[in-house]
């Protein structure tokens, strides 16, 4: 009798530790609130970057997690976007981060960001990280002097001072296009423009009004879009050598970009076997001629030229082989 008092007493002590084994494992999956690391908002262009630790040491094994990224704004707050990211808890603290671009600029109102994450094969998901505030700037029309591809939705806004009351906002290229306002807080507005049209040089003005309730002043506030291509693939790239000094290379810009002056289009002229270049500075040589010149290199009779064009929007490039006898 006393052996099966034995054998239950084993029993006993065997589901014991079986039970505080479950328990602890159990305990140790409650997933640990996440906390942002770092926040890194561009206001020239309202592209946001979030960088956290997964807190991959807190559990005792592997595990497939899913993250969530919540980006509120306005007020009341409500949600401007929400994306997910995966990614193997493998027992490391690992740096995580993702990128943001915002269709409204952050100066127009404060953005908040917070971030959870969920264990996929346990079905449990950790509280929200406390809201990081990405603070918007007390006055003016944004975005500030921005250049834009043609076809591009925009959206400006106005934010005015307190004690001010906003009477009008306009955006030039209105006259040719589809627009609407929208309020963000009770001290800013945004203005949405769809498919804005090649600007004019000088870009197209937006602006708004805003009145002092207590004395009539009025404030103005503006900025300038300027609208435009991203340079087109040079044409037509011939190069000679013009005498035993130098080579003179020729080209045609192709389609214009109707943008002007520091947004202009900037050339450069590689030649890729001594890996030397040049800018192209004053290359314009008429409407549509471009002439840019390298010197004849010592010891050196194959040239391989690339012709590289950059503006806001983007670049292009073309090139050509040359042989001096």
């Amino acid at each position: 009798m006393w052996i099966d008092q034995i054998s239950c007493c084993l029993l006993a002590v065997l589901c014991l530790h079986i039970l505080n084994r479950f328990a602890t494992q159990a305990k140790a999956l409650v997933p640990t609130t996440p906390q942002i690391h770092e926040l890194t908002p561009d206001y020239i262009s309202d592209t946001l970057e979030v960088k956290w630790y997964e807190g991959g040491s807190a559990f005792p094994y592997e595990l497939n997690a899913i993250w969530e990224i919540h980006i509120l704004h306005k007020k009341p707050l409500k949600e401007a976007a929400r994306d997910i990211i995966q990614s193997r808890l493998t027992g490391t603290e690992k740096l995580l981060h993702w990128v943001w671009t915002s269709d409204l600029p952050f100066n127009c109102t404060d953005h908040y960001v917070r971030i959870r994450y969920c264990l996929v094969d346990h079905g449990i998901c950790s509280e929200w990280s406390e809201l990081a505030k990405i603070p918007g700037k007390d006055s003016g029309m944004y975005p500030i002097d921005k250049v834009v591809p043609m076809g591009t939705d925009m959206t400006f806004c106005c934010v005015w001072k307190r004690g001010e009351s906003m009477t009008t906002i306009n955006y030039g290229g209105c006259r040719s296009g589809h627009c609407w306002t929208e309020t963000l807080t009770e001290q800013s507005m945004a203005l949405h423009a769809e498919k804005v049209a090649l600007s004019p040089s000088s870009g197209f003005n937006a602006w708004c009004l805003a009145e002092t309730t207590e004395d009539s002043d009025e404030s103005i506030y503006g900025t300038v879009l300027f609208v435009g291509y991203p340079p087109d693939v040079p044409k037509k790239l011939d190069c000679t050598a013009q005498n035993s000094e130098e080579i003179m290379c020729q080209w045609q810009e192709g389609r214009r970009t109707n943008l002007y002056g520091t947004r202009g289009t900037h050339y450069f002229l590689i030649e890729q076997f001594s890996g030397k270049n040049i800018t192209c500075i004053h290359a314009r040589r008429g409407q549509q001629h471009f002439q840019c010149n390298f010197p004849i290199l010592t010891d050196q009779t194959k040239y391989h030229f690339t012709l590289e064009a950059y503006n806001n929007l983007g670049h292009s490039k073309a090139s050509v082989l040359l042989e001096i006898d």
